[in-house]
């Protein structure tokens, strides 16, 4: 999967409140350890993160 959009946040946990841990960057490969309906799960760099979709 790659990032869609020019910047996403990527949150410690799924919601728009979480503390905002990195940035993924528009075409950045993202490894989906876990999909949901509202968000997903990555890792990267040891740092586990969570996206929500673009509506």
């Amino acid at each position: 999967m790659r990032c869609r959009v020019d910047v996403a946040p990527l949150r410690a946990e799924p919601a728009d409140d979480a503390e905002q841990v990195t940035q993924a960057l528009l075409r950045e490969p993202l490894d989906l350890e876990q999909a949901g309906e509202a968000s997903g799960r990555f890792e990267r760099g040891g740092l586990a993160a969570c996206v929500r979709p673009v509506s």
